[in-house]
């Protein structure tokens, strides 16, 4: 008589363990603020700061100084060769809706044709151009990180007509000492099309640009290039950066369960995984309290289980409680 035993491959566990474990990676992160969407595509959602509603340059001032001299009419802002202008707000991480549209009548070519600018914290480049059927240095066309990237296609509409740009801008952030930078990075839409995917930003200003030095905030400037392109609808959004997401979690908590189970985040993950759990969150916050909560503590066998493998992770602040 022969018995045979049946050998699970490890792969199948993981496939167990893994999705619990990933879902339970941030068991405290805030619940995600509720944020009303626009009742129509590119309409400001309810958190955005709406920047020109097509009625004044509120928001603006001249880069030179003194307020905003652009022409306002019919629900657009029209470049008129008074200058740049820069909002009055400083922005880090954002998330920014901008329409506009190069001239009806075609005058010129190549960078004379429907030339502007969204400068992102005054400093680097998304470049507007007439570039329908309108050849030009390829890093210089609609679209394009200025002088650095051109965009991934060309998704210009003819002439008159209007354009958007979905644009989301990570700075990039100089060290405290001021010797080096961590670089950003620009994903932009064009009339909804991709163009530019996680393009790095080094934080070396491009061409023409008002400012210079990478900067945790500056302010969002329009170009005036002398052509009267026109501006509507400009809304930003300002995003959070990895580090104040990281500060929002207050804590670590761990439960044990009367039936023996140890969750995470409302999901089960087993003894041997408390170790990884705790361990992830702690590397970007190291003083994080680890909160192990059971039915009842004084006589939990598993407490001690669960205390070791939160010791072994590195966790210094670690509380015991009685289980909600």
């Amino acid at each position: 008589m022969h018995s045979t035993t049946k050998t699970i491959p490890l792969f199948l566990f993981g496939l167990a363990i893994v999705p619990s474990l990933f879902g339970a990676a941030n068991p405290n992160a805030p619940e995600p603020p509720v944020v009303t969407p626009g009742d129509r595509p590119g309409q400001a959602p309810s958190d955005a700061i709406v920047l020109f509603d097509g009625k004044n340059l509120s928001q603006w001032e001249s880069v030179k100084g003194g307020p905003a001299k652009w022409t306002v009419r019919d629900g657009a802002m029209i470049v008129n060769r008074t200058g740049n202008i820069r909002t009055k707000q400083s922005f880090g991480n954002v998330q920014l809706h901008v329409e506009w549209a190069t001239p009806r009548e075609v005058k010129g070519k190549g960078q004379g044709r429907g030339n502007s600018g969204v400068y992102l914290q005054g400093r680097y480049e998304i470049q507007i151009l007439d570039s329908y059927e309108n050849k030009t240095y390829f890093n210089g066309q609609a679209g394009a990180f200025y002088g650095n990237k051109p965009p991934l296609v060309n998704a210009s509409r003819k002439p008159g007509q209007w354009q958007s740009y979905d644009i989301i801008f990570i700075a990039p952030q100089p060290s405290k000492d001021g010797t080096s930078v961590t670089p950003g990075s620009f994903t932009v839409f064009h009339n909804g099309v991709l163009i530019q995917n996680y393009v790095p930003i080094a934080g070396k200003k491009t061409t023409a640009a008002n400012f210079s030095g990478a900067a945790a905030k500056g302010p969002l400037v329009l170009q005036d290039h002398g052509n009267p392109v026109r501006f509507r609808n400009i809304w930003i959004r300002p995003l959070p950066s990895a580090s104040q997401k990281i500060q929002k979690q207050s804590s670590i908590r761990i439960e044990i369960t009367t039936d023996g189970k140890v969750t995470y985040n409302g999901n089960e993950i087993g003894v041997r995984s408390v170790r990884a759990v705790v361990k992830r969150p702690l590397k970007q916050k190291s003083n994080l309290p680890v909160i192990i909560q059971a039915d009842n503590v004084s006589s939990h066998g598993l407490v001690v289980k669960v205390l070791d493998q939160a010791k072994l992770a590195g966790a210094a602040n670690i509380q015991l409680s009685n289980r909600q």
